[in-house]
């Protein structure tokens, strides 16, 4: 039902992922649309695609969760210093349009992540707002490292099969 397709041009030359991002988060209460003006694009920004249709992206910027600590309110719940010589991927925008989720999209781009990206980096890590009370998608697929008063952060290890093998990635 779905495949990836690499994201290969701007955000304001895509018209039709711009819906489907505006679309995604359309169901939460709060959601800053400030991310929208993340116009360049990432070598590893993919998309979910459903026949010719977008239905759902994961957008990333090559960033250390350490380089993220300085100057935060997170509270970490382990010790993040095995983090300071690996190389990370920040996945700081994920969604599947609403009519597509708990049908395996999310699935497949986590998938196609592990797979692909494990030769370039050891982990994608992400934050979460806890307005979206999504934390049970996210645990799914990423341990929960780190909290502050807004958000929660994840991490998923791509080159530790132990931690990996754990989680539950059906969704």
């Amino acid at each position: 039902m779905f495949n990836i397709k690499k994201r290969t041009n701007k955000l304001s030359e895509n018209e039709e992922l711009a819906k489907v991002m505006t679309a995604s988060f359309a169901m939460f209460e709060y959601c800053d649309f400030g991310w929208m003006a993340f116009e360049d694009y990432h070598p590893n920004d993919i998309l979910l695609m459903c026949g010719d249709d977008i239905v759902g992206f994961h957008l990333f910027i090559e960033y250390s969760i350490i380089n993220y600590t300085v100057g935060t309110d997170i509270i970490w719940k382990e010790n993040m210093d095995k983090y300071k010589n690996k190389k990370g991927l920040n996945g700081f925008i994920m969604g599947v349009l609403p009519k597509y989720t708990k049908k395996g999209g999310a699935t497949k781009m986590i998938e196609y992540e592990k797979k692909n990206y494990s030769k370039d980096y050891d982990y994608i890590w992400g934050g979460a707002y806890k307005s979206f009370n999504n934390i049970e998608f996210w645990e799914k697929s990423r341990r929960l490292v780190g909290e502050s008063s807004g958000s929660y952060d994840f991490i998923m290890d791509l080159n530790n099969s132990n931690e990996s093998s754990k989680f539950k990635t059906d969704f």
